[in-house]
């Protein structure tokens, strides 16, 4: 995993240096730091936490990664061409479990066993996608634009916090784990970046980003492994709605 991300980190300095080298080949025209135009726009999220060795609670089943994402409505603050740019929302964010444990499918109830057995009992192989829970997240993010990319785009770098409530958390695994998979609440920062763009009718933005939790949003009593509270990496596509 931190092989991946040394490379993640390499790759995106390669493209910074590459993204400013172009912009200053000619002359960057003066833009304001800020500017207090408010837009509405929507957002998605996915990501998910890597793939890992090992094998999940010393069962046969492999380590499968856990997968994350989320629908945001947000307030948009400022243009692409400034500065800086700020924006808080409100949506929700959903986590899927992959290759969910054997000993779970092996002492569950005969409807869920017809559910979780497929791929499990005879080829053991982890393809199988399970809800976890969701939450009600409120997203703050704050953006420093830092090359000009054409008249109307920007290269960024920039960085957030989200705060989650939760409003379901899965019957099944509640079954197994024990009764509160997940914590009422939870606490997670993002550093990014990506490109942005004001078009002629909307704007666009396209990030990369890791997401930690301060904390966490799964409850490591019941749940006695870290797999679910570990760093997400993720792709985020913003359309931002009017001029």
């Amino acid at each position: 995993m931190r092989n991946r991300l040394l490379l993640f980190v390499t790759a995106l300095l390669c493209f910074c240096l590459s993204a400013y080298s172009q912009a200053n080949e000619g002359e960057t025209p003066s833009r304001p730091y800020f500017s207090p135009h408010l837009r509405f726009g929507v957002t998605l999220n996915v990501d998910a936490n890597g793939l890992h060795g090992g094998r999940y609670r010393e069962s046969e089943v492999p380590d499968k990664p856990a997968f994350g994402g989320s629908l945001v409505a947000k307030l948009h603050a400022g243009e692409a061409t400034d500065v800086f740019n700020f924006s808080i929302g409100l949506g929700y964010r959903g986590f899927w479990d992959q290759a969910p444990p054997h000993e779970f499918v092996r002492h569950s109830t005969f409807s869920d066993y017809l559910l979780y057995s497929r791929n499990h009992s005879d080829n053991r192989d982890g393809s199988e996608v399970r809800p976890l829970g969701g939450q009600l997240v409120i997203p703050a993010e704050a953006h420093i634009n830092l090359v000009r990319m054409g008249d109307e785009g920007s290269f960024f770098i920039g960085g957030g916090l989200e705060y989650g409530l939760r409003v379901y958390q899965s019957k099944r695994y509640a079954n197994y784990f024990g009764a509160h998979i997940m914590n009422v609440a939870s606490l997670s920062y993002q550093p990014m970046i990506g490109i942005k763009a004001d078009l002629e009718d909307f704007g666009f933005m396209l990030s990369l980003y890791y997401k930690r939790y301060i904390y966490n949003a799964f409850n490591t009593k019941d749940i006695p492994i870290d797999k679910f509270n570990r760093g997400y990496l993720g792709i985020q596509l913003s359309i931002v709605l009017g001029e």
